[in-house]
């Protein structure tokens, strides 16, 4: 009897395990499909990178175990605000990205905060990761925006303060 239900479980599984392949097969192949029949992305070839994360969504919502998927978390905020981001810069021609480069690593830092909001909060080393990376982002976005120009030698001056401040 016990082994009838390890049957059942190892084939439920692999059914759930098979759709999530399953429908990101079905979504490439419609996208790569729709410019062979005369339908051009032009700008909307980010939905490689939203596709993805969105088939992470479907997978982790038909997880039956979220507390053992949570990891997911951090591929599907990546991917899908990557994405939006990305829409945004290929609306705009990519003009800008010299200055807006610092979004990635913030996206990131985010993807971080919220995985330790879900997950084990005893792991203080992802919520440093994700300070790290957050302030990162926004001080080098904040940085760019006030002087494109002239930011390194925000550096330099912090370096100095760093070298004086350490002969004290």
């Amino acid at each position: 009897m016990e082994d009838d239900k390890n049957i059942v479980e190892k084939i439920e599984r692999k059914d759930n395990g098979a759709m999530v392949p399953g429908i990101i097969l079905i979504l490439l192949g419609v996208l790569f499909l729709l410019p062979r029949l005369g339908l051009d992305f032009g700008n909307l070839w980010p939905t490689f990178v939203l596709v993805p994360g969105i088939s992470l969504i479907v997978f982790y919502g038909f997880s039956k175990n979220k507390e053992k998927n949570v990891g997911l978390v951090i591929p599907i905020v990546i991917l899908i605000l990557s994405s939006i981001f990305l829409y945004y810069m290929a609306a705009v021609s990519w003009q800008g990205i010299d200055i807006l480069w610092p979004v990635f690593p913030f996206i990131v830092g985010l993807a971080l905060y919220v995985f330790y909001y879900f997950g084990d909060r005893k792991l203080s080393g992802v919520f440093i990761s994700a300070n790290i990376l957050a302030g990162f982002g926004i001080l080098f976005l904040v940085l760019n925006l006030i002087s494109y120009n002239f930011w390194p030698l925000i550096l330099v001056i912090g370096g100095m303060a760093l070298i004086l401040r350490s002969k004290r």
